[in-house]
Formats: C-alpha cells, sequence, structure tokens
C-alpha cells in the first residue's frame, strides 16, 4: 500500500470500542477529501485501527481517527505528524520532515501501537482515540486482519467518504424539514415550535 501526499450512526452495524488502552494496529488510510468544520473546509484522512480487544465472535474491535492533512509536516505541532512520531516512537529527521512529498502509508501502515480510546462525553454509546503512543517493548507486532478489505477496493458506494457524504446530505435534509433541528437557526427560540436539540456528532 502506497499513499503520497504533496506537502444517522445509530443504525451502524459496528460496535463502539472499548474504552482504556489497546494494543493496535493500523488497518487503513482513507482520505476524506474536502470537509466542513467550525474553522472553515479542511482536507481530511481516517486512520483506521484494529485492536487486540476481541468481540467474542473470533474478531477484534476496529476504531478510527480522524487528522487535518497539512500542507507540511514541518510545525511539530500538526495532528498527522504527531500521528507519525507517536507510532514511530521517535521523532522525524529534517529529511524526513522537510520532505516536500512524504509516503503517510510508508511511515504508518501496518505498524502497531497503542491507543487510548476514551468515552465520548455528548454519547456515552460512541468512544473515540484519544492519543496514539509507541507499543509497549514487551508486546508482540500485531498484523491485519487477512479478511479485512482497504476501503479503496470496496465497492464505491461502501467506501467511507460515499457513506460520510450521504449522511452529511441526511442530516441537511433533517434539518431543511424540520428547522428546529438546526443548532445554528436565527429564528429565536420563543418562535419555534419545537426546543432545539443539540447538534448531532459528526462521525469523525
Amino acid at each position: 500500500m502506497e499513499l503520497l501526499i504533496d506537502n444517522d450512526t445509530s443504525t451502524s452495524k459496528y460496535k463502539a470500542c472499548p474504552v482504556g488502552m489497546h494494543h493496535a494496529v493500523i488497518s487503513d488510510i482513507i482520505l476524506m477529501g474536502p470537509v466542513e468544520t467550525d474553522w472553515g473546509v479542511k482536507n481530511k484522512i481516517q486512520i483506521v485501527f484494529q485492536t487486540d480487544a476481541e468481540m467474542g465472535d473470533g474478531k477484534f474491535f476496529g476504531t478510527q481517527k480522524w487528522y487535518n492533512i497539512p500542507n507540511s509536516l514541518m510545525s511539530d505541532k500538526a495532528g498527522l505528524r504527531k500521528l507519525i512520531e507517536g507510532v514511530l516512537g521517535r521523532k522525524l529527521t529534517k529529511a524526513e520532515y522537510s520532505n516536500p512529498r512524504y509516503d503517510l502509508a510508508g511511515f504508518i501502515y501496518g505498524k502497531t501501537c497503542q491507543i487510548n480510546v476514551v468515552e465520548n462525553s455528548n454519547n456515552p454509546d460512541k468512544t473515540y482515540v484519544d492519543t496514539v503512543v509507541p507499543k509497549a517493548k514487551v508486546a508482540q507486532d500485531l498484523v491485519v486482519d487477512p479478511e479485512y478489505v482497504l476501503d479503496q477496493d470496496k465497492p464505491i458506494e461502501e467506501r467511507a467518504m460515499t457513506r460520510f457524504q450521504s449522511s452529511i446530505t441526511e442530516k441537511a435534509a433533517r434539518e431543511q424539514n424540520d428547522p428546529s433541528a438546526n443548532p445554528f437557526d436565527n429564528t429565536p427560540h420563543a418562535q419555534r415550535d419545537v426546543a432545539p436539540v443539540v447538534k448531532d456528532d459528526l462521525p469523525f
């Protein structure tokens, strides 16, 4: 695998990864493209982790974390650079972080690390990856489940970007049909027939 970068989920069939520290292997890297955020449009990437936490059916829990794709890795504050260094267990060299084109998959795909999974404060039924650190020295390397299908190899309608865009479209349609579902609706609360609801969490 090579990836070169220029310098209503309640119906989901997936179970939330248990809270706690887990060893995990990076099993997929998915370009999500431009995504509207509270800070403007950002190019996003989704990193998929296969953990060592068993689900009870011979499978292992998976989880994911979204990152902004920085213009470069020059800044040590960039989340993607922190991820790479966290997985590798070392700082990037100047030659690596100053390279105008870097192979992200070459850095992290198939690598074993530790992740801290925490509860989503807005939805206790959901969890997310809080931090990524190097694997314990005594831990064995994990391998990606041979039955795992890379996102890029799935039918287009099953790919993460397609499903994400569909969820955004459906959310926009709900808000258009029911303005009270939009927390950014400027209509005074007193004039609304229904009390406004809290904005749904985006799936990242």
